[in-house]
């Protein structure tokens, strides 16, 4: 599998909600069918949570809606696959707008490349990274994650460099 030859634009949206971020890749994703060229999306958001197509579960969200306003956190409801993820200040996350099947590529098959390529640019960084078979996404053992997280139309990473101080904000989403 190979990814495409075409130019891949790559896109700085800087500091951005999470919605608005949202909206400027459905676009990409509505050009791209259109015959536009692929894009890679890098951001950071304020701090959010997520709710993927799955819905709550319940005991995954630990903190009541008034703690997390009280905190800060904007919680959004969004069309992608998985559970509950957490993005907040120093992360940066890429959004590749990517049309898969040009690749040969299935989308189990694009997140495991997607997360081989992600170990593989940590080594490079002589941070160890493995993953579990159990879930998606790449792990560390060191004290910043390296997270990975997938969504059906548009595949994203998430880098390793977010801001610690949020680490009591993951506490309350993951069990």
């Amino acid at each position: 599998m190979k990814l495409d030859a075409r130019p891949l634009q790559v896109v700085d949206l800087g500091v951005m909600r999470y919605r608005e971020a949202w909206a400027r890749q459905q676009e990409a994703h509505e050009a791209l069918l259109a015959g536009g060229q692929p894009t890679l999306f890098l951001v950071e958001h304020p701090p959010v949570i997520t709710f993927g197509r799955r819905g709550v579960v319940p005991q995954h969200l630990l903190a009541s809606a008034p703690r997390l306003q009280q905190l800060g956190v904007e919680v959004v409801e969004s069309d992608r696959g998985g559970d509950v993820t957490f993005h907040g200040h120093g992360q940066i996350v890429a959004y590749p707008i990517l049309r898969l099947n040009d690749h040969g590529y299935s989308v189990g098959a694009y997140v495991h490349a997607l997360e081989q390529r992600v170990i593989d640019v940590l080594k490079q960084f002589e941070v160890s990274a493995y993953t579990d078979r159990e879930a998606v996404g790449v792990r560390t053992r060191h004290a910043l994650p390296a997270s990975f997280y997938p969504w059906a139309a548009t595949k994203r990473a998430a880098s390793a460099s977010w801001d610690s101080r949020w680490f009591h904000v993951r506490t309350l989403v993951y069990r």
